[in-house]
């Protein structure tokens, strides 16, 4: 991160990774939507550190105004505050990536339900331990366990439940629990954090793998293609 943007992280300050494709319904600069609150919970509780990677597709309008203004909303706050530290990185693949999913404490996602497939980076940053803060959708819905193994964001629909959220809730819940529970718990009590990390890893990784998805693959679609043909 240092030789890369000179903005001097600290590995000891709480770093939250959004690392996925830029899109609209992926909503990658939620975080920053709020750059005075962002500021004032690092103020409060404690000092954060933000990593955005991501491309948008060439044609994709509304992926490239996100990244844009995640650029300009990090500049702002790189240079308004000491206590929050935000670095967008160009050139995301999966060298990087392989980095920021063992080198997360928290993996941000936060889409627009029902429109996650299933959310495989979250998946990867579990079995590194790092733990995940997302909104109920693809595979959080099934695996993620509040304040266990992860956070989620915003209400936990039922399975037919195919309403979307309101963008304003979801951000003033991301920003709740990152300033009550996610920073108060990495700063002040370690122990909890690393129960969590040890939890992420022992119920996630057993449960999302490649094991399962050829078994899903051949049970769920194969069988089920093959008996109809």
């Amino acid at each position: 991160m240092n030789d890369r943007t000179g903005l001097r992280f600290d590995e000891g300050t709480l770093t939250i990774s959004v690392a996925k494709r830029m899109t609209g319904y992926k909503r990658n600069n939620m975080i920053l939507s709020d750059p005075e609150r962002l500021q004032r919970i690092a103020a409060e509780r404690g000092n954060v550190q933000v990593i955005i990677a991501g491309k948008a597709h060439p044609r994709d309008d509304a992926g490239k105004g996100m990244l844009a203004d995640a650029i300009n909303r990090a500049d702002q706050l790189n240079r308004g505050s000491q206590r929050v530290k935000v670095a967008v990185l160009e050139n995301y693949d999966i060298e990087m990536a392989k980095l920021l999913v063992a080198g997360s404490d928290v993996w941000l996602n936060n889409p627009r339900r029902p429109m996650e497939a299933c959310g495989t980076s979250g998946i990867k940053a579990a079995m590194n331990g790092a733990l995940n803060f997302s909104v109920y959708d693809g595979w959080w819905l099934e695996g993620g366990i509040e304040g266990v193994n992860g956070w989620g964001i915003g209400r936990r629909p039922e399975w037919d439940d195919l309403s979307g959220p309101v963008d304003r809730e979801d951000a003033d819940d991301l920003y709740r629990k990152l300033a009550e529970e996610v920073v108060p718990m990495y700063y002040g009590n370690k122990e909890r954090w690393w129960g969590m990390s040890w939890t992420s890893i022992a119920t996630i990784g057993p449960l999302f793998n490649s094991y399962r998805m050829v078994e899903d693959y051949v049970t769920k679609v194969y069988s089920l293609l093959r008996r109809d043909s």
